[in-house]
């Protein structure tokens, strides 16, 4: 009998759990039995669950927080644990383009999600949506891929001008809304909201449609709410529609944003939007601000001035996470990830709300600059301003959890693209995202982002 099976299994467990990693855990259960079974003993792995929450930079389903965790099984806890592992080692990773050949043209898309590292969205331009299974197993057998869903709105001028996709919180429902656009005057304009369930056993999905509001001028959509069941969407720089769906009535009420009178004649288009019921975050090409729905006490809205304008559609904002909350106030936290033409510039965001029954207290905000990447002056030289600015990003995203960006990035008069992976840590107040690893290279035709 070796001497490792006579030391008792409460020392045995403190050993796995403060010495060894959790690959070299899962190999010591190929031993015997039982070791095999100290390895699935539920406190080893809530104990590696609990150092994964302290890194601060490994992203953890909603599960792995909060006081329930405690209630979770064992196999549950592991499946967790070990998921986010590999995947906190492979982020980093140099990665292999691998090239699918397809016939068909392809058509110019307008944007992309990915649902529980398994489903595919594509928003095509001209009124095509596409869902693709993109899993490669299932079960141990070789998973059916490829194209499960086809959503076909196109009519010949019509395009769509924006659309919101997200997963329901504690779901497989996607929800999807799309709103149109049209060079012609004679067209309506149409916002569709669609829901997917990609839990269904079957193969190929079906676009459900939950409701359809045509309008005479093309609005856009900038957020979701599915806990409330509201669309909100803008229509022009200083006004929102917030609709619900679940109204018969079809009724919308529209929000009016404060402006500055400083503010009057700048271009100041609406990014992206948080909506927390009495107060919404709004991005904007200039400033970031925080509003106030309510009469009383009438505020005006919070505003922090961007250094340099933002880029339509350069702007990616995590979920808001409440870090604290009682009868008084709620304090929320998110980040948020721009382009400007100088910098790509990671911002954190820190929100007192006061209850709605308070009225003599007002909100606060606080916008802290965490993290930037600027282009490298040429060779020899200090590099000014302009020179610095040459330099484009095309594209980019900012994980739910704000542990995790990546972006596209090109430079001046170069072809090559280079996609960059970045880990962000909760715990650090600086992030120096010039380190950030180059995934790969793609090579482009012409000097288009």
């Amino acid at each position: 009998m070796s001497p490792l099976l006579e030391v008792p299994s409460e020392v045995l467990l403190f050993i796995l759990s403060n010495f060894l990693e959790i690959s070299e855990v899962l190999s010591m259960r190929q031993t015997c039995r039982e070791i095999s079974q100290v390895t699935r003993d539920k406190c080893l792995w809530l104990g590696f669950l609990v150092r994964l929450r302290d890194r601060g930079d490994v992203p953890l389903p909603s599960t792995a927080h909060g006081p329930g965790v405690v209630d979770l099984a064992s196999p549950v806890l592991e499946s967790i644990v070990v998921s986010a592992t590999h995947a906190a080692d492979s982020w980093l990773r140099p990665r292999t383009l691998v090239p699918i050949l397809n016939r068909r043209h392809s058509d110019p898309i307008h944007g992309m999600n990915i649902f529980l590292d398994s489903w595919l969205l594509i928003v095509h331009q001209d009124g095509l949506v596409r869902l693709w299974d993109i899993r490669e197993q299932r079960d141990g057998l070789l998973q059916q891929r490829g194209c499960c869903a086809t959503l076909n709105k196109r009519v010949p001028g019509v395009l769509w001008r924006s659309y919101e996709a997200l997963l329901i919180p504690g779901s497989t429902q996607i929800l999807l809304a799309l709103s149109s656009t049209s060079g012609e005057a004679s067209v309506l304009f149409e916002t569709v909201l669609y829901q997917i369930d990609i839990g269904t056993s079957d193969f190929y999905k079906e676009f459900n449609l939950l409701r359809a509001y045509p309008y005479p001028i093309p609005r856009t959509i900038r957020a979701i709410d599915p806990g409330h069941h509201l669309l909100i969407l803008s229509s022009s720089m200083h006004t929102m529609d917030v609709i619900c769906w679940d109204d018969a009535l079809e009724n919308s009420a529209t929000i009016v944003m404060d402006v500055d009178v400083d503010d009057a004649e700048l271009y100041n288009e609406i990014l992206a939007l948080r909506y927390f019921g009495s107060h919404y975050l709004v991005v904007r090409t200039h400033s970031i601000e925080l509003h106030n729905t309510r009469s009383r006490p009438r505020t005006r809205p919070l505003k922090h001035r961007l250094p340099f304008p933002l880029i339509e559609r350069t702007m990616s904002v995590s979920e808001p996470t409440t870090v604290s909350s009682d009868t008084s106030e709620r304090r929320i936290t998110m980040n948020a990830l721009a382009y400007d033409g100088h910098s790509l510039a990671c911002y954190s965001i820190y929100i007192v709300l006061p209850d709605a029954t308070v009225t003599d207290v007002h909100p606060a905000m606080d916008v802290t600059l965490i993290g930037e990447a600027r282009p490298a002056p040429p060779p020899g030289q200090l590099g000014n301003a302009l020179e610095r600015s040459r330099w484009f990003v095309s594209g980019h995203a900012l994980g739910p959890q704000a542990m995790r960006a990546m972006w596209v990035e090109r430079g001046s008069a170069k072809m090559a693209r280079h996609i960059r992976l970045c880990s962000l840590n909760r715990h650090s107040a600086w992030h120096d995202m010039n380190t950030a690893m180059n995934a790969f290279v793609l090579s482009s035709y012409d000097l288009r982002g």
